[in-house]
């Protein structure tokens, strides 16, 4: 059963729950119906060329350099930018430690195909 509240309060959200409480445990639910009311509001379509879309967009972002990270990780805030500037780069240590123990022309690369 789908329920819109007119009011997005605390008060009209309990209500609702409520209701939609009663009904389910009284069995006056029609799973057709129910059914019919979910069928409309998706559009696989849809969700499908508006991922296309947002793939199509991070595609498209060139990626950062270390430096350009760095300074946005540091507008994080004075405690948590430096963190989270220590996690980066620690996490680049170990990336590079994984280089070092297991090259990378020691794996397969998969081409990418979907890149124009």
């Amino acid at each position: 059963m789908i329920r819109y509240t007119t009011e997005h309060n605390v008060e009209s959200i309990l209500e609702a729950l409520e209701e939609a409480i009663e009904i389910t445990t009284t069995n006056r639910i029609d799973p057709y119906k129910q059914h019919q009311q979910v069928q409309k509001l998706y559009s696989w379509k849809d969700v499908a060329y508006r991922t296309v879309k947002v793939y199509d967009c991070l595609r498209s972002l060139e990626d950062d350099t270390w430096e350009e990270r760095m300074t946005r990780y540091l507008k994080l805030g004075p405690i948590s930018g430096i963190f989270a500037v220590f996690l980066a780069m620690v996490d680049f240590l170990l990336y590079r430690i994984l280089q070092w123990i297991k090259p990378d022309d020691a794996f397969d690369i998969m081409p990418f195909k979907c890149r124009g």
